[in-house]
């Protein structure tokens, strides 16, 4: 009988503990929106996903500057738009 009990406890112990492994990350969201990261897995996609937010912070402030040279050229504000063009050449790389 008391084998049985033992056996039954380790049989708990076990399935109890296999059954709440998290997921390594939210594959279900966009880069954005997830906010939990386990394991080697987990901390490989949060690796790449800095990366593309990085890269996607980058493209938003190249786009944002181009627009603002376009509206000084239309302006006729030819200082405003080297100004623009100069700082757009450290940002805008490759694109």
């Amino acid at each position: 009988m008391l084998n049985l009990y033992k056996t039954a406890a380790a049989y708990l112990l076990i399935s109890g503990c296999s059954a709440h492994i998290p997921t390594p990350y939210q594959a279900d969201r966009s880069p954005e929106d997830r906010d939990s990261y386990n394991g080697v897995i987990g901390a490989a996609q949060w690796q790449k996903d800095q990366s593309y937010l990085a890269g996607k912070e980058l493209a938003d402030k190249c786009e944002q500057l181009k627009t603002r040279i376009v509206q000084a050229h239309l302006t006729e504000n030819t200082r405003l738009a080297e100004k623009l063009g100069k700082e757009s050449k450290g940002i805008c790389v490759g694109q």
